[in-house]
């Protein structure tokens, strides 16, 4: 059985088998057949029916590979969490409609993902569920074509590193953390030198789309 989940953003579709654990028989990684982002079309019988579901362009999911017989799970760059690409597209949604504030916080574009708080996964011991959901981020930007908006994503007032990104940010680019205690004063430079051009390319961008 397969399902065709059709993003209305960014006008795309992909094919899952029915047990994708990012289709779920078509209620995705929160229950949720229809979301801002896009909707779930099916289930069909087969892959081919699927496929001409949508008007968007339409390719197989790229984590379960429904063009076999069985179905074949992939890991995924970054590891997929309680999440799936629909709260991904949600979360790239929020970020193109406030591309020209100054930043956004964690906390909105976790809630504008349909997901908990940073807060409440740091609580829970779920911390590592923060830093994967910011890696699938950054790369589907990247996938995307998209400016690099994980650089405008801040910790919220309150924060150690309030007005910041997180250490995943740096990390993530190869860069030492600005903020830590042990890093040189020219990896401080250096990283801050880049996010601010990484900031320049989400202003440009979004100046474009006017």
């Amino acid at each position: 059985m397969y399902w065709t989940y059709e993003n209305w953003v960014h006008k795309y579709a992909r094919v899952h088998w029915a047990e994708c654990s990012h289709c779920n028989d078509g209620e995705g990684s929160h229950e949720a057949v229809e979301s801002r982002a896009g909707k779930w079309l099916g289930p069909f019988d087969q892959f081919g029916q699927a496929l001409d579901a949508s008007t968007f362009e339409t390719k197989p999911c790229g984590h379960c590979s429904p063009t076999g017989d069985e179905i074949v799970e992939r890991p995924e760059e970054p590891a997929v969490g309680p999440y799936g690409a629909e709260n991904i597209d949600a979360a790239i949604s929020y970020a193109i409609d406030h591309c020209s504030a100054a930043e956004i916080t964690y906390s909105d574009l976790f809630a504008s993902a349909g997901l908990q708080s940073p807060r409440w996964y740091f609580e829970n011991g779920l911390r590592s569920v923060i830093t994967h959901f910011m890696e699938a981020f950054h790369h589907a930007c990247a996938r995307q074509g998209l400016p690099p908006f994980d650089a405008f994503v801040v910790n919220a007032k309150g924060s150690e590193r309030a007005g910041y990104p997180g250490t995943g940010y740096f990390s993530i680019n190869g860069l030492s953390d600005p903020l830590g205690d042990r890093t040189s004063d020219a990896n401080v430079r250096a990283a801050f030198s880049f996010r601010d051009a990484e900031l320049q390319q989400i202003r440009t961008w979004c100046r474009d789309q006017r």
